[in-house]
């Protein structure tokens, strides 16, 4: 549940606004939400489940890149210059971002879909 996960961010600093916690989970647990999505449907295997599937794996990544940021700006440069983890993990977010197939290569094969197209990845 959403609750297990995002305890560590909903009782960060007390300095820290409860509107931009929320906003963090609330970021990351939508997100969650369409891969959640995506593996109930398992184990089928359509066109309609892949498309399905890299929109979900590309919001995703978007809702990662909009919140890890603002994640280490929350906790302040004190934290992240004691902690060799925050600045892992910060640079570890962004390895969704090459993993196959890259959203460059997919967007147009995905807009023929969305068209009307058989999906043909290239």
């Amino acid at each position: 549940s959403v609750r297990d996960w995002s305890s560590d961010v909903c009782s960060s600093d007390p300095a820290t606004s409860p509107a931009d916690r929320v906003a963090l989970v609330t970021e990351l647990d939508t997100a969650m939400a369409g891969l959640e999505n995506v593996a109930r449907q398992l184990p089928a295997s359509t066109e309609e489940l892949l498309v399905q599937s890299l929109l979900a794996r590309y919001a995703t990544q978007d809702a990662i890149a909009r919140a890890v940021p603002r994640a280490v700006e929350l906790l302040g440069g004190m934290a992240f210059i004691s902690s060799d983890d925050i600045g892992y993990l910060a640079a570890a977010a962004n390895g969704l971002s090459f993993h196959p197939p890259s959203r460059p290569k997919a967007t147009q094969d995905l807009a023929n879909y969305l068209a009307g197209e058989p999906l043909v990845i290239h």
